[in-house]
């Protein structure tokens, strides 16, 4: 028998980008993986609704206090899902300069041509070590 009802996914990636400054950078962007059937036709596409993007975040230096980000469909980040939106760091307890940043997304999801979203990201000064990304979605 089919599962029906609603399934929670995480995109995550951890590929470390050191030295994220002041403007966004296409080659320290982070890519989330969906994983999402992508039909070829568009009557049949399957939606999904994103949750939230979690940020972690180390070698926060230069008086950097917030971190901004966008979320695209294209890798180039010339076609945005979520626009920029600025968030306040919540700094560690341990380590002052380990940080993360939760966003609340709320928008439906609806990737016509790829399973694979792109996030970019900029501090207000100084520079961040991005270590971590991750997308929660449901289906």
């Amino acid at each position: 028998m089919a599962r029906t009802g609603r399934f929670t996914h995480v995109a995550r990636d951890v590929t470390s980008r050191a030295g994220v400054g002041m403007a966004y950078d296409a080659a320290k962007k982070h890519t989330l993986a969906l994983r999402m059937a992508v039909p070829s036709a568009p009557a049949l596409r399957r939606d999904g609704q994103m949750g939230a993007l979690y940020v972690y975040c180390s070698a926060i230096a230069g008086g950097a206090t917030t971190l901004t980000c966008k979320v695209t469909r294209d890798a180039a980040g010339d076609q945005a899902i979520v626009p920029s939106t600025t968030a306040t760091w919540d700094v560690g307890v341990a380590t002052a300069t380990d940080g993360s940043v939760v966003y609340s997304v709320k928008i439906p999801l609806v990737l016509l041509t790829s399973d694979e979203c792109y996030a970019f990201f900029k501090v207000d000064a100084g520079s961040v070590t991005i270590d971590e990304s991750a997308l929660v979605w449901q289906e």
